[in-house]
């Protein structure tokens, strides 16, 4: 989580005991220096994640890099860490078999389909819930998706309108901010036609307005 601070890093290292640390160089402070750590910088645009460095490996992405372990039920597939709100963040532990579960959940119809998704707005953190909840739904659906460093109501909306896009993530309170914001009314939003809404309750006069002001769909999830 790049929210967390620097002991609050080393103390999760600690506590999940990882074979290897992948991490942005930005976000290393506080790492153990016992660790083996990797940093990983994010790829240029049009190239593909990590590509420099299987070019002077003098390997390709195709090369298999040895055998995945098979299937298991009850073996438990990630740990994904409370917001610390009190003390130190938890791990919630997430095994393969409910991991398949929230994926068939969540996909839903779409299971059985790949792609077919254009460029979407998320604003689901892959620290926590977006890994464990979404992240099938976005591979499957092959949408490109785009965050932001910092939520601001004004950004997303000029990133929305610029990129066109159809879909917008986002937790009820920023729906409000986004229809309280003055460029509402002179950006061209019309290529929007759902909003995915989660994370807090969505009271009725809020789904209503978003779906007349944006013209879209409002699901809640």
């Amino acid at each position: 989580n790049p929210s967390l601070a620097p002991r609050e890093r080393a103390a999760l290292v600690e506590l999940a005991d990882p074979c290897l640390v992948v991490a942005d160089p930005q976000l290393a402070e506080g790492l153990p220096g016992d660790r083996l750590v990797e940093l990983v910088r994010p790829s240029e645009p049009g190239r593909a994640p990590w590509q420099s460095e299987l070019e002077r490996a003098g390997t390709t992405a195709g090369t298999p890099v040895g055998h995945a372990p098979g299937p298991r039920a009850d073996r438990i597939a990630s740990l994904v860490f409370t917001s610390g709100t009190a003390r130190l963040p938890k791990a919630a532990r997430f095994t393969e078999s409910a991991l398949a579960a929230i994926a068939r959940l969540d996909l839903g119809a779409a299971a059985n389909h790949w792609g077919g998704t254009g460029p979407m707005f998320v604003s689901t953190q892959f620290a926590h819930i977006g890994l464990s909840t979404k992240l099938c739904w976005y591979v499957r659906s092959g949408a490109r998706l785009h965050l932001v460093q910092r939520w601001r109501a004004e950004d997303v909306l000029r990133l929305v309108a610029d990129q066109h896009m159809a879909t917008i993530g986002a937790v009820a309170p920023q729906v409000a901010l986004m229809l309280r914001s003055e460029l509402m009314d002179s950006l061209d939003l019309s290529a929007v036609s759902l909003l995915i809404v989660g994370g807090a309750a969505s009271p009725t006069a809020l789904v209503c307005e978003a779906r007349e002001r944006f013209d879209a769909g409002y699901t809640i999830r």
